[in-house]
């Protein structure tokens, strides 16, 4: 308000005192032009003004103001996208699971608890699925932190994604269909 205020009275009130009150108060000059005009030591000629050093202060300070209240809108909008980029993905792998949805266990649901989870009929693997045409180590399923990635590990009857077989690692969204040996499918959900 201060800035306004200052701006203001230095476009309306100086200018009439300093501008407009030099000119004004010039006396109609009673000599030929060339004596008249010739400034006497330590004096301005008439009509000649000084510059207004208030004025353009208050103006400097508005601008300056502005640049900074932009620059403060835009950082604001920066962190605002970069926080909604975030909440659109997954930060964890929490809360994921894999569910069974055709062949033998149908319906079996099996959570993530670590960011990287094997498939497969050995012991060892943290999906187990007890079935012939399922490898020992068929297919891994890993979090990157911030999406998931599908990847074949030399199979025998080989790794399906939505009907594709894959010979190399790729995304793995919620809802895609993965398909081990062409008989077990398992579906990738949230809310677990």
């Amino acid at each position: 308000m201060f800035c306004f205020t200052v701006f203001i009275g230095g476009v309306v009130i100086l200018p009439s005192r300093v501008w407009g009150g030099a000119l004004a108060q010039d006396p109609t000059p009673t000599l030929p032009p060339a004596v008249w005009m010739t400034p006497v030591s330590g004096e301005q000629a008439p009509g000649v003004a000084r510059p207004d050093y208030l004025l353009l202060g208050g103006i400097a300070l508005l601008l300056l103001l502005g640049g900074a209240v932009l620059l403060g809108i835009s950082i604001f909008l920066a962190r605002r996208r970069k926080a909604k980029r975030r909440a659109a993905a997954p930060s964890t792998f929490h809360g994921y699971m894999l569910v069974v949805q055709a062949g033998p266990g149908a319906g079996a649901r099996y959570p993530f608890t670590q960011s990287t989870v094997v498939m497969g009929r050995s012991a060892d693997c943290q999906v187990v699925i007890n079935y012939p045409n399922v490898s020992l180590h068929h297919a891994q399923l890993a979090w990157d932190g911030r999406q998931f990635a599908v990847q074949d590990l030399d199979s025998t009857n080989g790794t399906f994604v939505n009907g594709h077989r894959i010979t190399e690692p790729v995304l793995f969204r919620l809802g895609d269909v993965l398909s081990l040996g062409g008989t077990v499918e398992l579906v990738l959900r949230a809310g677990g």
